[in-house]
């Protein structure tokens, strides 16, 4: 599986954002990257303890961002991050119950499910400050 390449099009232009979305694309990589690994369990627990970890900090801090600035769509923003929370919730429940194996599906859905949300939701409220 390839690799999120991290490229200009994904910077907001607001750096705290920024680097809390680059460290979560980080995690995804070494996900990827230890895919295959015969001794991943532990690994991939670790892997989704800390993409758990840096998803929740960096929804406080854009949520915080954008309730900063009043921002109109911040309500569906909110819903957006608690989908993806249960999502994840669900995954990282079955990592801990010994199904340690990350599976190649749940591995596509976090790729797609940041690159989305950076490239197309969060993209929104910057063209919203860009505007203001």
């Amino acid at each position: 599986m390839e690799k999120i390449i991290w490229s200009n099009e994904f910077n907001l232009g607001i750096p705290e954002i920024d680097t809390q979305h680059k460290m979560i694309i980080e995690q995804i990589n070494y996900l990827i990257e230890n895919l295959d690994r015969s001794d991943s369990g532990s690994l991939n627990l670790e892997i989704i303890k800390n993409l758990d970890k840096y998803s929740e900090e960096h929804f406080i801090t854009e949520e915080k961002y954008l309730r900063d600035h009043n921002y109109p769509d911040l309500e569906n923003h909110l819903k957006v991050h608690e989908a993806f929370k249960m999502n994840t919730v669900h995954s990282a429940i079955k990592v801990m119950k010994g199904h340690v194996d990350v599976h190649e599906e749940t591995i596509q859905f976090l790729k797609k499910w940041w690159t989305s949300h950076i490239l197309k939701t969060d993209m929104e409220y910057r063209n919203f400050f860009l505007k203001s």
